[in-house]
């Protein structure tokens, strides 16, 4: 019965020491994984291949193991105990024995020495108590061998412990080293987060550059500002030109690559076409009405874009180079300038030689005279002529 006990005893440890290897490899499986799954990760978005659901999964898998190792150890030593506790009670039997074959020897010299026993008597309690103690003998062999594979066990016991502190610890190093992983992985998941947040707001700063840049140009905000400014130029001065010309001039204004302005006038031929003619190409009075309409043009655009309006317009020989045609078209368009509201004009001071200033002088409400005489120079008002011709 012993026997058997303790041989249930070992297959148990057996099973135990078969449980612990396997928990061994699965250990060694792994470390060779995590070492396996330290390797730079995706190419594309740098996230590690192995997920973390994987990591967990082999994590309670290994915990499972190592509490059924646990249990099986437990109950292998339970089992060990109680086989000591039955070497106990043999070597008890045992020395019980021994103490019982010695009263027998006792008696037996006291037969001896008494002579009160029959021979055959003695023989036979003799024979019977040899036989008693060898198969005291064999059974003390049986616990002592029994007793060394228990110091056996004990041995390998030990050895199992040392083994399982040893992974528990490397559990507990997994379970940190697994915890860090966690914590790497939030930070780059919120790095991966912030970069496409980054990402989004580049592309809606690109994308609104890039309708910047179709409404302004290649050159920016600079040469939009300046090509509308002079187109406005354009617009405020073709009135003007076109009263002075009677229709058969235009001027046409462009900016260059270099933000340079290129002014290019054109004439009407008599078949209706018009004709594009350099500024250094016109006649004196064509280049002349081409002035003034800029003039006229430029201060016409700072009224409407700057409100910046004067009531004062002084003009120093407006009319050289024109004919009397072109000079009459002048003192019409002053006239008409004055009287509008447009430029905010209240007086229109004109510097004339005599004969231009007799050609235009209906269109003007006062025209006063600069006389130079014995070298000094003093004006004659309009309401004075009278009383000097007289």
């Amino acid at each position: 019965s012993s026997q058997r006990v303790f041989d249930k005893a070992l297959i148990e440890l057996k099973t135990a020491e078969k449980n612990l290897m396997q928990c061994q490899l699965e250990w060694d499986d792994l470390l060779e994984q995590r070492n396996v799954s330290q390797d730079p990760g995706c190419p594309t978005c740098g996230q590690p291949i192995i997920s973390v659901d994987a990591r967990e999964r082999v994590a309670r898998n290994y915990e499972e193991n190592l509490s059924t190792a646990l249990s099986t150890k437990d109950e292998a030593e339970a089992a060990m105990s109680r086989a000591s506790l039955e070497r106990d009670q043999a070597q008890a039997a045992a020395d019980a024995a021994a103490v019982e074959v010695n009263l027998c020897l006792d008696d037996v010299s006291q037969a001896e020495a008494l002579g009160s026993l029959n021979t055959n008597d003695v023989r036979e309690r003799i024979h019977k108590v040899r036989s008693i103690q060898s198969e005291r003998s064999v059974h003390f062999a049986s616990l002592v061998k029994k007793s060394k594979n228990i110091s056996n066990f004990d041995l390998e016991k030990a050895k199992i412990d040392a083994d399982l502190r040893r992974l528990i610890e490397a559990l507990d190093a997994s379970r940190a080293s697994y915890k860090s992983c966690c914590n790497d992985l939030e930070l780059v998941q919120k790095d991966i987060a912030d970069l496409e947040k980054e990402r989004d707001t580049r592309s809606k700063d690109a994308a609104s550059t890039a309708i910047l840049v179709n409404v302004l140009g290649s050159k920016g905000i600079q040469a939009f500002v300046l090509q509308n400014i002079v187109d406005a130029l354009q617009e405020c001065s073709r009135p003007y030109l076109d009263e002075l010309s009677e229709g058969s001039l235009q001027l046409n204004i462009q900016v260059g690559s270099n933000d340079s302005i290129i002014k290019q006038a054109a004439t009407r031929n008599p078949d209706g076409t018009w004709s594009s003619r350099p500024l250094a190409s016109l006649s004196g009075g064509q280049w002349r009405r081409v002035s003034l309409s800029l003039s006229l043009g430029f201060a016409h655009l700072s009224s409407k874009r700057g409100n910046l309006r004067s009531s004062l317009l002084i003009m120093d020989e407006p009319l050289t180079h024109l004919d009397s045609t072109g000079r009459a078209s002048v003192g019409k368009l002053l006239r008409k300038i004055c009287n509008d509201d447009t430029l905010a004009l209240s007086t229109i001071l004109v510097i004339l030689q005599d004969i231009a200033a007799e050609e235009i002088e209906e269109c003007f409400d006062q025209v006063d005279e600069v006389v130079k005489s014995g070298g000094e120079s003093y004006i004659i008002l309009d309401a004075n002529i009278e009383n000097v011709d007289e």
